[in-house]
């Protein structure tokens, strides 16, 4: 991973995006990488599964006085889970488009550009909160570090003060069960494989780093904080994650933790 960055595997959700400003160094950490389990079976390295998702609630990105609202989200399609060997994590390749997004704060009379943002490619991995138990999902982009543009059109008489604005930083979610009361996923593993995850963000317990198992190495990343805006910002918002095939979801059980 080049740089960390969101809920969002998906995510999310999310505007699932990040960044890493410091440099890895090997700590104390969870001994091995979380990694995707389909039916009892460990994806294995070069190994893919289809995966989609839908938002279970608003996605809202605030910056200061300036907020993003998304009533809803898809992946595009190619979006799969990525296996993995040994020690190293489950990983996840995906591109979230949001739709019915609006903004408030940025002018008057300002809609965000046809109601939908769209992330640039991201590559997320599995990893653990600061308490090292804790399961998350850190969310990357492919290149670069923007995680997506936000742009902005004023409507009829109206104005918009900025008219685009490039969301960078980090972005995590917290894997929880798909449940009416849903349960954290953590070390050690208690909860038997389902047929689909919730990702929440913001991720409790993983306020200033998390842990990144990279190369066999436990490794503790701090990270930069998520903004917008010009500005500092959060991201909060819940998705459900299926495993699918050909963009239909299917009701095979995976787990994304040891």
């Amino acid at each position: 991973m080049k740089r960390l960055k969101t809920t969002g595997v998906v995510l999310l959700a999310l505007f699932a995006f990040s960044a890493i400003a410091a440099t890895a160094a090997q700590a104390e950490g969870p001994a091995n990488g979380p990694y995707w389990s389909i039916e009892g079976t460990r994806l294995a390295a070069g190994k893919t599964f289809e995966i989609t998702a839908k938002a279970t609630s608003n996605q809202v990105l605030t910056a200061g006085t300036d907020i993003v609202t998304c009533t809803g989200f898809k992946l595009k399609p190619g979006a799969v889970l990525l296996g993995s060997n040994g020690k190293e994590p489950g990983k996840s390749d995906e591109t979230i488009e949001y739709t019915g997004c609006t903004v408030t704060g940025n002018g008057t009379g300002c809609a965000v550009e046809n109601g939908t943002v769209t992330t640039e490619p991201l590559t997320n991995e599995l990893a653990y909160a600061e308490n090292e138990k804790s399961l998350v999902v850190e969310f990357d982009p492919v290149k670069g570090a923007t995680l997506a543009t936000l742009k902005f059109k004023a409507e009829t008489g109206g104005t918009c003060s900025v008219t685009s604005t490039k969301v960078t930083g980090l972005v995590i979610a917290g894997a929880f069960t798909d449940a009416a009361t849903p349960v954290l996923l953590e070390l050690p593993n208690t909860v038997a494989q389902a047929e689909s995850f919730l990702l929440k963000s913001p991720a409790a317990g993983a306020t200033t780093f998390i842990w990144l198992v990279k190369g066999e190495v436990d490794s503790k990343f701090e990270y930069e904080p998520l903004t917008a805006f010009g500005v500092g910002a959060t991201y909060t918002g819940t998705a459900l994650i299926l495993l699918a095939v050909h963009g239909t979801s299917v009701t095979t059980k995976w787990s994304p933790l040891l």
